[in-house]
């Protein structure tokens, strides 16, 4: 799969594979150009970077990427110790990642996460979207939305944290809101956001955050800081 396909999806590896952060024991469940997301018990801090280790299942040699966490957030409060999953930024040996994909791919080790298809446009065209299966998108994180005189601090912050990053960078944006209009191809998304304001704003965050906040309530914090 080329780099610029790549760029457009995330991957979802079918069983979780063990990895360390920092020599801390953690579990890389997703993959995607220039990043990943990880589960662990340790509590980290957002913004801390350091190096991702795993070995690839089969093989002996160890992988070795730096990374920085862009996000963070329990996944399991009723689990003891909860369970966190967070967003790593990678930030150098990228190419060891992309090779790592692509064996996964062939091997089976992930899959494309919402149903994709590498795109297979002729130049110029735009590439298509395959229409996502319930399992897929069922595979997608999420939490659930809060009123608008609900959503906590916390959240608040996260989603604000998610725009100034896409806002610093316009390399990295340009991935993300290709990722919020290739959402658009599912109807559930469609109908969420048919009447949001700067809906492809909301979306490209709603993915940044690995679909693990509600749209509704991303579109209620842009709404109030408008």
């Amino acid at each position: 799969m080329s780099r610029q396909s790549r760029k457009a999806y995330r991957f979802r590896i079918v069983n979780p594979i063990p990895a360390r952060f920092n020599g801390v024991p953690i579990l890389v469940c997703d993959l995607a150009d220039g990043g990943l997301q990880i589960e662990h018990t340790d509590a980290f801090v957002r913004g801390s970077s350091g190096l991702v280790e795993y070995t690839i299942p089969g093989k002996t040699k160890k992988i070795r990427v730096h990374g920085t966490l862009v996000w963070t957030r329990v996944a399991d409060q009723l689990s003891d110790p909860p369970v966190y999953r967070s967003g790593v930024k990678v930030e150098g040996h990228v190419d060891a990642l992309n090779s790592t994909i692509d064996f996964f791919l062939r091997s089976g080790i992930a899959k494309i996460d919402r149903g994709w298809r590498e795109p297979t446009a002729k130049p110029g065209e735009k590439p298509a979207a395959e229409k996502p299966s319930s399992e897929s998108t069922a595979a997608a994180p999420t939490s659930p939305a809060a009123p608008a005189g609900e959503i906590t601090e916390e959240v608040i912050l996260l989603i604000e944290e998610a725009r100034e990053q896409l806002a610093r960078s316009y390399e990295e944006s340009l991935k993300w809101y290709q990722r919020a209009r290739f959402s658009l191809s599912e109807e559930s998304v469609q109908k969420e956001t048919q009447d949001i304001h700067h809906r492809e704003d909301v979306l490209a965050v709603w993915e940044f955050l690995g679909r693990s906040v509600e749209i509704a309530t991303i579109a209620s914090v842009f709404d109030r800081r408008r």
